[in-house]
């Protein structure tokens, strides 16, 4: 499967290819809707990345399912909104590390190397159990969300540290093995005090795409 990158952005656009170039992935970047709507026309395998600003022309688009990159990402209400059209796949930052660049490209084409850390039994989860766990998780996403913003300037370590280890607990069961892993990094640090090493906007960041 190939993947096709929407955005005006051409950095954001090459940034992903060199991505997609490290996994053997092949990604094509184009600037607007209607050059997206050709590629499309001429190749239909096309796991898609579109910059948010579309979201009001894909809404008119009938079975297709994409990806959306946000400058600032919307809120975990909007997330969880967006989430249940079924249609959206999953929301980024723009502003993401290379590792989860190639995370979102493994999930968009399946890569069997990422899709084995994931475990045998995930698929074998009742559809109904996976749904509740997601709203679970989002749930708990809301409140790291409303942590950091409200305290800012003083988080509370403490709360973050019980939330966090809940999702790293369930996260891993349910696929969500990136989530699990740097739960459990932000765990310790808190357990250890040290504050210095944990960067919370990086960290809300990389939950946000992992835990969907």
């Amino acid at each position: 499967m190939q993947v096709l990158c929407v955005d005006q952005d051409k950095n954001f656009c090459n940034f992903i290819k060199r991505e997609g170039e490290a996994l053997g992935v092949r990604v094509n970047g184009v600037m607007t809707f209607d050059q997206a709507q050709e590629r499309m026309r001429d190749q239909s395998s096309y796991a898609c990345i579109f910059n948010s600003s579309h979201c009001e022309q894909l809404a008119t688009v009938d079975q297709l399912s994409f990806s959306l990159a946000y400058d600032d990402l919307p809120s975990v209400s909007l997330l969880q909104e967006l989430k249940a059209t079924q249609k959206v796949r999953y929301i980024a930052g723009k502003m993401m590390s290379s590792e989860e660049a190639r995370y979102l490209l493994a999930q968009l084409c399946q890569l069997e190397a990422y899709e084995k850390l994931k475990g045998d039994w995930v698929a074998e989860i009742p559809e109904q159990l996976m749904k509740a766990y997601e709203i679970s998780s989002y749930e708990k996403l809301g409140i790291i969300e409303k942590l950091i913003k409200n305290n800012s300037h003083q988080p509370a370590w403490e709360e973050l540290q019980f939330i966090v280890h809940k999702i790293a607990g369930s996260a891993g069961f349910y696929g969500r093995f990136m989530a699990c892993e740097i739960c459990k990094k932000m765990e310790t640090h808190i357990k250890q005090k040290e504050y210095a090493l944990i960067d919370l906007n990086s960290f809300y960041r990389q939950l946000y795409l992992y835990i969907q």
